[in-house]
């Protein structure tokens, strides 16, 4: 059974859950009407703990995504790294957690090596520069 509350606090406590998911629809509202919730900048330790805890499945795959213990593994060894995705609440039959991709900040030559060779099939994939250094991203739809 999974306690949602405690499932919401764990990535609260190590990421973020979005109060809105496209601009001017409450998270609430969206909940109520779809049973999902999305969440952001989930660490390594979040997702790990989803894992023990047996709010996440290893096995689960966004689409085309990789696994969640192949994005938990690239997480760990690049600890610059997060994890974004959504939860579908209990009130489904499909309850469950999904990581649609994952955003590094300050890469080094060696995190954007790895990161093209696990993400590179995403469906959004970058790599670019601003003030703060070298910034990846992907999302799988």
């Amino acid at each position: 059974m999974i306690d949602d509350k405690e499932r919401q606090s764990i990535i609260r406590e190590h990421g973020l859950i979005l109060e809105s998911y496209l601009e001017g629809i409450a998270a609430k509202d969206y909940i109520e009407k779809y049973d999902l919730l999305y969440f952001d900048e989930l660490t390594e330790t979040g997702l790990h703990t989803l894992l023990v805890k047996k709010y996440a499945d290893p096995d689960e795959r966004q689409n085309s995504a990789p696994d969640i213990a192949t994005i938990l593994m690239f997480l760990k060894n690049h600890p610059n790294f997060t994890c974004h995705g959504y939860i579908v609440t209990p009130g489904r039959c499909d309850c469950r957690v999904s990581v649609e991709g994952v955003r590094g900040e300050n890469c080094s030559p060696e995190d954007i090596g790895d990161f093209a060779s696990v993400f590179k099939r995403a469906d959004e994939f970058t790599v670019n520069t601003d003030d703060d250094g070298i910034n990846c991203y992907c999302w799988y739809d």
